[in-house]
């Protein structure tokens, strides 16, 4: 970036190089009958963010509560920090959201976007893999090519 100086002249400052993915990786918990407080209160766990039936999602109108838990990291961070992450904040509550996911819909989800052709490494150890079959969660993986012309 070129910026002027104070005597007039000018000078190239650096720039921070955008991150090639952006990845979002979150645990998402959908009821038709618990509200997020609900869920918030039977997990002991505070959400970070949550939604009503009738609400606007991305989606369209919202027809069920929502409770969404992120794992805390930036977006540049790799995959496996964020899933580190996230079930690091879910450890000793595996228990509460597998009975959860009796009545819910519980979603490990990992979201990436990309801005080249370059595909990220979607990798997961077999500790990870056997934490989230714990939660009673399924397994959510978005890939996004993004167009930067």
């Amino acid at each position: 970036m070129i910026e002027s100086d104070a005597t007039g002249g000018s000078r190239t400052r650096p720039t921070r190089a955008t991150p090639a993915f952006r990845t979002f990786v979150r645990l998402k918990i959908k009821s038709k009958s618990f509200s997020a407080p609900q869920i918030s209160e039977a997990l002991g766990l505070k959400c970070d963010k949550s939604g009503m039936p009738g609400a606007a999602a991305p989606a369209g109108i919202r027809d069920t509560h929502g409770w969404i838990l992120n794992s805390g990291l930036a977006e540049d961070a790799p995959l496996d920090e964020h899933t580190a992450s996230l079930l690091r904040r879910l450890s000793g509550v595996h228990g509460r959201i597998s009975a959860l996911s009796v009545d819910c819909d519980v979603v490990f989800s990992c979201a990436i976007y990309c801005e080249s052709a370059d595909a990220p490494a979607l990798h997961f150890e077999k500790s990870f893999v056997s934490e989230i079959t714990k939660l009673g969660a399924s397994l959510d993986i978005d890939l996004y090519f993004l167009n930067r012309d």
